[in-house]
């Protein structure tokens, strides 16, 4: 096991004494900070790819560190790049047995508008929370080119 690895364990196994046995907001900031940390490898420079300004937020949440704003793959700065909406329950998922390669490709409600399918062979479904995103701009995923007017 490395050192990392070694270090991370030790960590996993403190926090609920170090809590009294209660997942408070602190326990789970301490558990997430642990876990960025492994994750970077224990290295300063790693943890600042995935928190810019250093600052580790009590929210501890990557997108607001990086700055993602929400529907910025919607913009023109979008076009020539991978849409990779993440799902969120609830959210229409649209599938297209005509133009993916093996089924399994999806397609959030904007990239679907902004493509044509007339006449193709469509499933639709509503994300449950599983873990999917928008294939649209993959084009190694799709039999044809979709020419999404905003990835395209």
């Amino acid at each position: 096991m490395s050192t990392q690895e070694q270090q991370l364990c030790q960590s996993l196994s403190k926090l609920p004494v170090r809590f009294e046995y209660r997942y408070t907001e602190k326990a789970s900031q301490e558990l997430l900070r642990s876990l960025f940390r492994s994750l970077a490898g224990g290295s300063d420079d790693y943890m600042r790819l995935l928190f810019p300004d250093g600052n580790l937020s009590d929210a501890l949440k990557l997108s607001d560190a990086q700055g993602v704003v929400e529907g910025a793959g919607y913009t023109e700065q979008a076009r020539g790049k991978r849409c990779g909406y993440i799902f969120k329950p609830g959210d229409a998922i649209y599938m297209c047995r005509t133009c993916d390669t093996n089924n399994t490709c999806r397609l959030c409600r904007q990239c679907y508008e902004s493509t044509d399918h007339k006449e193709h062979s469509l499933r639709r479904r509503i994300c449950t929370g599983n873990i999917d995103c928008c294939d649209c701009g993959d084009d190694k995923v799709w039999t044809t080119p979709l020419f999404c007017t905003i990835h395209s």
